[in-house]
């Protein structure tokens, strides 16, 4: 079990993925606008990407893409790799 502090709040519920070779991520974005990919058995972020502006919603899941919106009014689709 581990407790994380955001540097922003993050009104976004965590995301769990499974990728392909059978390995789980979680996703989180936050209201500065970042998306962190993180290890969900440690917390830590594997990488992280800036959209801008804040994002309140969930991201949505389709295979390896992530789909989201921020309140710059745009819709980002995030492939992870």
């Amino acid at each position: 079990m581990w407790r994380r502090h955001l540097s922003n709040y993050s009104w976004s519920s965590p995301t769990l993925i499974t990728a392909s070779d059978g390995a789980v991520y979680g996703v989180l974005a936050d209201s500065d606008g970042v998306m962190h990919l993180f290890d969900p058995a440690t917390g830590k972020d594997i990488s992280t990407v800036n959209l801008g502006k804040n994002v309140e919603a969930t991201p949505a899941v389709f295979g390896n893409t992530l789909v989201v919106a921020s309140y710059d009014r745009n819709i980002y689709a995030v492939t992870i790799r």
